[in-house]
């Protein structure tokens, strides 16, 4: 039990160097530009290729960054659907341990990508697609306001030149330099945000860290009493259905669940479609950011329930015609 809730607690701090500098960059470019205008239109476009490839590094940390990109409405939900379908958590480097087992991890990664291109895409233009057409409209509405404002200061700027008298340039060059002085505000929309940006960053950090610190022990105490082996006997060896299991035990977060999969699957437990289903729901840490970051509850929900039913679906066809 002390190991479980040891475990726990090592994951929990690898995660934090990660969330830290995940956060600096966030709060830094939410400071000083619009990152829906920048990210946001080759986003609509590529973006579940770029979250299927991003997602298929060996770091569950992609998904965090990724669900807290979302939160930031930076990424729509497909793209990042594509990241959780993507992610194998430690999967890949516990198959290289395993001698012979490169030709697997290949055929693993390459279908991962291509289940998360695809759905990634159809989700985008079917069940989200309202949300795409509205961060799009943003990203329009963004670029008029930008126009407007910027012609709204060159109009000023004419009538100052007009009606300028002596006392109005020391006026003016006081009001610009207090601006350009003033440091730009950091803020995420919390209302708790310090205005120094590290600061603000760390107790951010700090806060997703123990969400994740407390859901982890809950999570790993639950495995340890549970049992790997009484786990096995309820995953349907032999029977279509496996994939509906398996993709359910993969929404349990934690690097723990990956690694109980691919033993399972090297041990013959589970089939490789039911392996790829369980590997595309094991997302890491990304659940626990979504919920913990996005405000409506009901489109995390809808996120993923379709990561899962994206993943059974994969992992039925694999285990019929593979």
């Amino acid at each position: 039990m002390t190991d479980a809730i040891l475990d726990a607690v090592l994951d929990t701090l690898k995660t934090l160097p990660f969330l830290y500098v995940v956060y600096l960059l966030i709060l830094f470019l939410q400071s000083r530009v619009n990152i829906g205008l920048i990210v946001g239109k080759s986003e609509r476009k590529y973006g579940p290729i770029l979250g299927a490839i991003l997602g298929s590094i060996p770091q569950c940390g992609f998904s965090a960054a990724c669900a807290e990109l979302y939160g930031a409405s930076v990424i729509g939900a497909g793209t990042l659907i594509s990241v959780f379908l993507a992610t194998s958590d430690e999967a890949v480097p516990v198959l290289l341990s395993h001698p012979g087992q490169f030709p697997q991890v290949v055929l693993l990664l390459g279908c991962k990508l291509v289940i998360a291109i695809l759905f990634g895409y159809l989700l985008t233009h079917t069940v989200f697609r309202r949300e795409a057409a509205a961060m799009l409209q943003q990203d329009l509405y963004d670029e008029e306001e930008y126009a407007a404002q910027e012609y709204e200061k060159y109009l000023a700027e004419q009538n100052r030149q007009d009606n300028e008298t002596p006392s109005a340039p020391d006026e003016t060059e006081n009001t610009d330099s207090s601006e350009a002085t003033s440091a730009p505000s950091i803020s995420c929309g919390c209302g708790r945000c310090s205005s120094n940006l590290f600061v603000s960053s760390l107790y951010h950090t700090l806060r997703t860290g123990v969400f994740i610190g407390i859901t982890m022990i809950l999570i790993n105490l639950l495995l340890f009493w549970l049992g790997e082996d009484s786990l096995a006997t309820l995953l349907l060896s032999g029977s279509i259905l496996q994939p509906f299991i398996t993709a359910l035990i993969g929404l349990i977060p934690g690097c723990a669940i990956s690694v109980m999969l691919v033993e399972l699957f090297l041990s013959g437990s589970i089939t490789f479609g039911a392996a790829v289903a369980g590997l595309s729901t094991g997302a890491g840490f990304g659940y626990l950011i979504l919920f913990g970051r996005c405000s409506n509850k009901k489109k995390s929900l809808q996120i993923v329930v379709c990561t899962y039913l994206c993943a059974v679906i994969s992992g039925v066809l694999i285990q019929l015609f593979m």
